[in-house]
């Protein structure tokens, strides 16, 4: 039993499951029923599953073509 809430898969947006809690001596894993995508983590109860639910914002005003090339502010 997850005392997080998960997320849908970033990927297919399908049901996550929490197939084992962290611990002391073993992984926390979280898998999507639907695509098999799986998250393997150091999470330990009752944290198990936040590193799934954690989403990489987009930056909107990056242009790989040239105009902030390398990423980088001006």
């Amino acid at each position: 039993m997850s005392l997080v809430d998960l997320k849908p898969c970033p990927f297919c947006g399908g049901y996550a499951t929490l197939e084992r809690m962290g611990g002391h001596a073993w992984s926390c894993i979280v898998t999507c029923v639907e695509c098999g995508c799986t998250l393997e983590s150091n999470e330990q109860w009752p944290n198990s599953g936040k590193k799934w639910n954690q989403r990489v914002t987009p930056i909107a005003d990056f242009s790989p073509s040239g105009s902030n090339e390398g990423g980088h502010a001006s």
